[in-house]
């Protein structure tokens, strides 16, 4: 048997890792007509581990063929098809069924690599999107964090589901975009959001973690290369860094990223192979207080008062001031964050700082568990944040994870 087209099959048993579903799905894609149950018009039954005796008799008193799933794979790798198929690639069959990602990370770099070994990439300024796709229109978005997103951004979830009828995980950015396709933080609540497709970490029950970024990357534009996607795009390569950091600097944008070729997909970690390269610092801050407001800000606050935690220290961890944070943001946005924050008075005895009386007068401590991007100039040598700019608020993000980044 050269291919499963038009072929009435059944399938049984544990299939090397995958679910029922998934192999099934497979055979589908590869033109089977998938059946329940063995019958006389059934044509093969494809056997994992631990066959259940029933349907493996009816099939042997039917004269049904009996085809471990390790020839049928054999078959399905001969597909034609290379997105499909990936059959010049060694990947590992992998569960389909929804699995939390740690989304690979950027280590930060104060010099722009250089070299064909890399690939350039705009950093996107939004939250991180890992997008688990199970072929039979089922889609959920996680955040960095393994958090459900999904309901968040129902809009692009909605898409997904509709237009894209293949297993995969995406890794992305959920962005903002305003006229020239800029990407802006404090623009992602207004309802206009995209999905930007930077990797793909499975496809078709393949694992691709292990191929080189380039192969991935591949895969990716031909997975969406479809003109009529609205809310999902890729996110562009490009061949020179120098340009695009220009670029990013003349918009004051966030920066680029920088990425090797040949790099893997490695979960949860920084590696040298990922570098992002900002045009002015930015990074996440723990909210532990905010000072009273005045005049327009009567009503919701002056500053944020805020720390980063402190990796060397026992839990419950110790914070480490590091400045306020009065300006940028949106009216309706310091109003909810400043509401949603809960007063605790333990937490100044969490805080290492050195702030002066009066400003500890006029400070309401809260529960650290929000936490904020912020803008800022440079770093003081006593810690402190020189020029910040409040960019948004950020719920995609852990606090045991907001540390000083440079």
């Amino acid at each position: 048997m050269e291919t499963f087209d038009g072929v009435n099959v059944v399938v049984t048993g544990v299939i090397d890792g995958l679910s029922r579903d998934m192999a099934e799905t497979l055979l589908r894609q590869a033109g089977a007509h998938v059946q329940r149950a063995v019958t006389g018009t059934t044509a093969v039954l494809v056997c994992g581990g631990k066959v259940g005796n029933r349907k493996k008799s009816d099939a042997e008193r039917l004269g049904v063929r009996i085809m471990p799933w390790t020839d049928a794979q054999e078959i399905l790798s001969g597909n034609d098809d290379p997105e499909s198929s990936l059959a010049d690639a060694p990947a590992t069959k992998t569960v389909v069924s929804h699995r939390e990602v740690g989304a690979m990370l950027c280590k930060k770099a104060d010099e722009l690599p250089s070299g064909e070994e890399w690939l350039f990439e705009m950093k996107w300024d939004g939250y991180r999107g890992v997008v688990h796709l199970d072929g039979l229109g089922g889609v959920r978005i996680d955040s960095r964090q393994g958090n459900d997103m999904t309901e968040q951004f129902a809009v692009v979830a909605a898409e997904l589901a509709g237009r894209l009828k293949r297993q995969a995980i995406i890794d992305g950015e959920l962005v903002a975009l305003d006229a020239e396709g800029h990407s802006n933080l404090e623009r992602l609540g207004s309802g206009h959001v995209s999905f930007m497709a930077f990797d793909l970490l499975e496809l078709d029950g393949f694992d691709l973690r292990s191929r080189p970024l380039v192969e991935r990357r591949e895969q990716l534009e031909r997975l969406l290369d479809d003109p009529a996607w609205a809310l999902v795009g890729r996110s562009p390569t490009f061949p020179d860094g120098e340009p695009l950091l220009a670029y990013a600097a003349e918009h004051k944008l966030e920066g680029i990223v920088a990425k090797k070729k040949a790099s893997r997909y490695r979960e949860g970690s920084r590696s040298d192979d990922w570098l992002k390269i900002k045009i002015r610092p930015r990074q996440e801050f723990v909210v532990v207080g905010y000072t009273d407001g005045e005049g327009a800000r009567a009503a919701t606050a002056g500053a944020l008062v805020l720390a980063i935690t402190d990796p060397g220290a026992e839990k419950p961890q110790t914070l480490l001031h590091c400045g306020m944070v009065g300006t940028g943001g949106g009216d309706k946005e310091w109003a909810a964050l400043i509401a949603s924050l809960v007063p605790d008075v333990t937490t100044e005895f969490r805080v290492k700082h050195t702030m002066s009386r009066p400003d500890q007068a006029r400070t309401t401590w809260v529960t650290p568990d929000a936490v904020v991007e912020v803008e800022f100039q440079r770093w003081t040598k006593d810690g402190m944040l020189w020029h910040p700019s409040l960019k948004g608020v950020r719920t995609d993000k852990a606090i045991d994870d907001v540390v000083r980044e440079g």
